[in-house]
C-alpha cells in the first residue's frame, strides 16, 4: 500500500491507478459477496432486483482452495525489560 500511495504521490498515477483496478478485480468477486437485507418485507423484492444489476458486472471466478492456517509450535519465550 505504501507503494501505491508514493506513486499516487509522484508523476506514476497511471501505474497506480492500473495497481488498484488489478487487486480490486481480484477482491470482487460474486463468490466472496454476501449480503444481508434488513429491512421491510414488502421491498425485499425491490432490493434483490436493484443489488442484481448493479452488481452484474462482477465477475463470478472460482475461488480455489480455502487457506488454511495451522498454528506452529508452541514455544515458551518471554521479554525481559529495565524498570528503575
Amino acid at each position: 500500500m505504501k507503494d501505491i500511495r508514493a506513486a499516487l504521490q509522484s508523476d506514476k498515477s497511471k501505474e497506480a491507478t492500473e495497481r488498484i483496478k488489478q487487486t480490486v478485480k481480484g477482491l470482487l468477486n460474486k463468490n466472496r459477496l454476501n449480503i444481508l437485507y434488513v429491512g421491510e418485507k414488502d421491498r425485499g423484492v425491490l432490493v434483490k432486483e436493484t443489488l442484481q444489476v448493479a452488481f452484474s458486472e462482477v465477475p463470478s471466478v472460482e475461488l480455489g482452495e480455502p487457506a488454511i492456517i495451522k498454528p506452529g509450535a508452541k514455544q515458551h519465550e518471554a521479554y525481559v525489560t529495565a524498570q528503575t
